[in-house]
């Protein structure tokens, strides 16, 4: 018996004070205690040097675009009341105050961070973001933080028949029709794979779907705390895109908190929908240039015209 989804929720960040715990990125595959370090092979990390934390949630560097440093995240992330430093590999990288940028009145923030030149963030090439959605059954690689998982599956036996639903826990051979993982205490960054079911709109907004599944190696699920996390796709190239920011999840009614349990949905922000908009914000190094080399030319012209007509 297969149950229906009903609750979305948003990957609220909660503050150190809160006795409620998040945790990131869960695999399927394994104990889900690995992918704690960059995914390996001939493809580079796949975005794993650009995803770190703010304020308990995750971003995305996005590098130096227009003579600053961007950071990429979920709305709800930047506006929790936290600092918004940048941290990431064991470096903080200081927030700049009122930098931030709201894209297209979405639940999504580009923000500047002051970054010292020749160490660090200041030696990653700027990230590209994706100009086309990804195709359905798309591979992409999912990277964020938070808490680890329990290394044993759960299984329950659901009730479809109460509002909302109810979840008695259980052990096979007991019938069960759910099942999946609940959090521990630690945490880490971590990385999985999904396949994207399409882009579908969620709050007006165009999001990626994928659904936790077990369907390839290192299945991923997004939860708390995964919010800003970076979604890339990799190109017939070798190079990487960002592909999506985490924002959403879809659990069943009646879900147990803190848990991630088979059939539930992640939405991210889909970047090629809003990429003209995020740019709009965050100037192209080459924009940033053209628009200094007008403001000088405009200059030497109305200095010429000044002198012009003293000479008159």
């Amino acid at each position: 018996m297969s149950i229906r989804k009903l609750c979305i929720f948003l990957l609220v960040v909660l503050t150190v004070t809160s006795s409620t715990s998040s945790f990131a990125v869960v695999i399927g595959s394994g104990n889900g205690s690995g992918n704690t370090n960059a995914p390996s092979g001939s493809n580079g990390d796949l975005g794993w040097n650009y995803v770190g934390m703010v304020n308990g949630g995750s971003g995305v560097y996005l590098g130096a675009y227009g003579g600053a440093n961007w950071v990429l995240t979920a709305g709800h992330v930047y506006n929790d009341g936290g600092s918004r430093n940048f941290s990431i590999n064991g470096a903080v990288y200081q927030s700049v105050s009122g930098s931030g940028t709201n894209i297209a009145g979405l639940d999504l923030y580009a923000y500047q961070i002051t970054v010292g030149q020749g160490t660090g963030l200041s030696l990653l090439s700027n990230l590209t973001l994706a100009g086309t959605s990804p195709a359905t059954g798309e591979t992409l690689t999912m990277i964020g933080n938070g808490k680890d998982r329990a290394d044993s599956r759960t299984y329950w036996n659901v009730n479809t028949g109460s509002t909302p639903y109810t979840w008695s826990e259980v052990r096979p051979p007991v019938f069960f029709n759910a099942s999946g993982y609940k959090q521990l205490s630690s945490n880490s960054k971590r990385w999985g794979s999904n396949q994207a079911d399409g882009v579908v709109t969620v709050n007006s907004t165009s999001m990626i779907q994928t659904t936790f599944d077990s369907g390839i190696p290192n299945e991923a699920q997004a939860a708390v705390g995964d919010s800003g996390g970076g979604v890339f796709v990799l190109m017939n190239d070798g190079s990487y895109q960002l592909a999506g920011i985490m924002d959403l999840v879809e659990n069943y009614s009646g879900q147990p908190d803190n848990t991630a349990v088979f059939g539930n949905l992640t939405y991210s922000i889909d970047v090629a929908s809003y990429r003209s908009a995020i740019l709009d914000s965050v100037p192209e190094p080459g924009e940033f240039w053209l628009l200094i080399l007008g403001g000088v030319f405009l200059a030497w012209v109305l200095l010429r015209a000044k002198k012009q007509s003293q000479l008159i």
